[in-house]
C-alpha cells in the first residue's frame, strides 16, 4: 500500500510540474528563436494551435467565475490544474439527536449521564448485591460499590488541519475532465476528565490507600484493565483518503457552467486504534464512497449568480474493529467466594455469594451501554448510511477588485443511520454474547452551515481563495468551525 500512495504523491507532484516547466520552457524557446517581426503575432498563432486549444474564456476575458465548489465539482479553461487546499477545523460542542447543544464527547460516547457502574459492571454488581466487594482485602470497607454512583464528565474538542494536493487535467476538447486529490491530515483530540474526586469515596480507606485523591487514577486503571488507554490530548498525522474524479461539463445558453460527474474515496489511511478511548482519525472510518454530483452555475450580473451543487454518496460495506458490549453470565450455584478475574474488568476484587447466603450470585447482564468502553473486541461488517448534500449560494463579482469574487452559501447534509450486516456473523455474536446496538445509535445526521468564500484572479493562471464555513445547527453532528484557502494554477 506504502508504494501505490508514494506513487500517487508522485504524480500529484510531477504532472503539474514536468507541465509548467514544459510551458515556461516553450516560452522562453519561441522569445529567442522566433525574429523580432513575428514575435507580436506569436500570442494569436498558438491560440489556435490544436494542442493547445482552449474554449474561449467567459465573463470578460481571463477572469471568470469559480463557485465555493470541491476540486471535483470545479470548473478551470485550461489543459490542466494543480490545487494545494488548506483547512482547519475546531469543534468543542456537539449538537444532540434532538438538535440541542452538549459537549463533543456526548456524541462520541453517548447522551446520556455516565455513572462508573454504567462502565465498570463490577461496580454495578457489587452495588446491586450480586456479589461481594473484596477491593479491600476483606469482605467489608471496598470502596467498588462506592464508586457506583461517581459520575463520570468529559470534556473534549477536535482540531483538525488537512492540506489537500490535487490535479486535474481536461480531455476531449476541454469537456471532460478526470483528477485525483490526496490529503494530508494532521488531527488532535483533547480529552479531559473533569470528574477530579468523589464525595463517597474521599473517607473510604481503601480508595485512599491505593489512589489517594487522584480519582483519575482509579478511572486510568479500570479503562486499563479493559485494554483502553485514557489519554488527554493525543494528536496523529498522516495520509488521508485518496479520491479519484471525473466530470463532463455541458454546454448551453441557458447557464454559464455545468457539471456533473463521478467521484470514487479510497480508504487509504490508517485504521482507527481501538486501544485508545478516543483515537484520531484520519480518514473516513475504512469505507468506499461513491458519490455522484452535478453543479449548476447561472450567470446574470455582478450582483446576482445563482449556483446550486448537489451529490449523492453510497458507503460500501467494509470489515471496521469497534468494541462491542457483550453479555455477561453467572449462572453456577456453588459455595462461593470465587473470584470473576477472567470474566470482566476487576474481577479479582470481587467473590461470589455462598449458596444459601441472602443474595444471589446469578446474572445475566450487558457489561455497558456506552460507546467505546466495552471490553470486547470483534470485526464487524458494517454500511455507513448514504449521504445527501446541497449546496446553495450567490457570487458576487468585482468585489473590492475586478478581479475579486465574493461568494456566500448555505450547506444541507443528510446522512442516514448505520446499518450492521449480520450475515457474516455468528450466531454466538447475534445472540447471548454481544449486544451491538450502541454502535447504530445516533449514527443518522443533519447538518446545516453557513459559508463565506472570496477568490482573487491574479492573472490567467492563477487564483488564489479564502474562505470559512460554521455549523450552525443539526442532529448528530460536531458544532464546527471553519477556516480554508487554497492556490490553483492552470497550464
Amino acid at each position: 500500500m506504502k508504494k501505490y500512495i508514494l506513487l500517487v504523491v508522485g504524480l500529484l507532484v510531477a504532472i503539474p510540474v514536468t507541465g509548467f516547466a514544459g510551458s515556461l520552457f516553450e516560452k522562453k524557446r519561441d522569445k529567442y528563436l522566433l525574429p523580432v517581426e513575428n514575435q507580436a503575432s506569436q500570442p494569436a498563432k498558438r491560440a489556435i494551435d490544436k494542442k493547445k486549444a482552449v474554449r474561449p474564456r467567459k465573463n470578460n476575458g481571463p477572469v471568470y467565475k469559480v463557485p465555493a465548489w470541491p476540486i471535483h465539482a470545479a470548473p478551470f479553461e485550461d489543459r490542466d490544474k494543480f490545487e494545494v487546499a488548506v483547512r482547519y477545523q475546531h469543534a468543542g460542542n456537539s449538537f444532540s439527536s434532538k438538535g440541542h447543544t452538549q459537549d463533543l464527547t456526548k456524541l462520541v460516547f453517548g447522551e446520556c449521564p455516565m455513572y462508573v457502574r454504567d462502565v465498570l459492571l463490577v461496580s454495578k454488581l457489587v452495588e446491586q448485591g450480586d456479589v461481594e466487594d473484596y477491593s479491600s482485602g476483606l469482605g467489608t470497607g471496598g470502596y467498588l460499590g462506592a464508586a457506583a454512583s461517581a459520575l463520570l464528565c468529559f470534556d473534549g474538542s477536535i482540531d483538525d488541519v488537512q492540506i489537500s494536493l490535487g490535479c486535474v487535467r481536461h480531455f476531449k476538447d476541454n469537456d471532460i475532465a478526470c483528477g485525483i486529490q490526496l490529503p494530508f491530515v494532521i488531527r488532535k483530540h483533547n480529552l479531559k476528565l473533569t470528574t477530579t474526586s468523589c464525595a463517597l469515596l474521599t473517607d473510604n480507606a481503601a480508595f485512599q490507600a491505593k489512589y489517594g485523591d487522584c480519582f483519575n487514577d482509579f478511572v486510568k486503571d479500570f479503562l486499563c484493565q479493559k485494554g483502553i488507554r485514557l489519554t488527554e490530548g493525543d494528536t496523529e498525522a498522516g495520509l488521508g483518503d485518496l479520491s479519484a474524479f471525473i466530470n463532463f461539463e455541458v454546454k448551453s445558453k441557458h447557464f454559464d457552467r455545468m457539471i456533473v460527474g463521478a467521484k470514487v474515496l479510497f480508504p487509504t489511511a490508517r485504521e482507527c486504534n481501538i486501544h485508545k478511548l478516543w483515537d484520531p482519525e484520519l480518514g473516513n472510518g475504512g469505507f468506499t464512497e461513491l458519490t455522484a454530483f452535478g453543479s449548476v452555475l447561472f450567470a446574470v450580473n455582478n450582483f446576482f449568480n445563482p449556483h446550486i451543487l448537489v451529490q449523492a454518496t453510497y458507503n460500501l460495506p467494509a470489515e471496521v474493529s469497534r468494541r462491542i458490549p457483550s453479555w455477561k453470565q453467572y449462572t453456577e450455584r456453588d459455595t462461593g467466594a470465587h473470584e470473576l478475574g477472567n470474566l470482566m474488568a476487576l474481577g479479582e476484587l470481587v467473590r461470589t455469594i455462598p449458596l444459601g447466603s441472602p443474595g444471589t450470585t446469578d446474572f445475566d447482564i450487558v457489561d455497558t451501554t456506552f460507546r467505546r468502553f466495552a471490553t470486547e473486541t470483534e470485526r464487524l461488517r458494517i454500511r455507513k448510511g448514504a449521504e445527501f448534500n446541497l449546496r446553495v449560494g450567490n457570487i458576487f463579482e468585482k468585489f473590492i477588485s475586478s478581479r475579486g469574487f465574493f461568494d456566500i452559501f448555505y450547506d444541507l447534509r443528510l446522512k442516514g443511520r448505520d446499518y450492521l450486516n449480520t450475515k457474516n456473523l455468528t450466531d454466538s455474536c447475534l445472540g447471548c454474547l454481544f449486544a451491538p446496538d450502541n454502535i447504530k445509535d445516533n449514527t443518522h445526521q443533519i447538518e446545516h452551515r453557513a459559508g463565506l468564500n472570496f477568490s482573487y484572479q491574479f492573472d490567467e493562471a492563477v487564483r488564489a481563495t479564502l474562505g470559512g464555513l460554521y455549523s450552525f445547527s443539526g442532529r448528530n453532528i460536531p458544532k464546527t468551525l471553519e477556516f480554508n484557502g487554497a492556490l490553483t494554477v492552470e497550464f
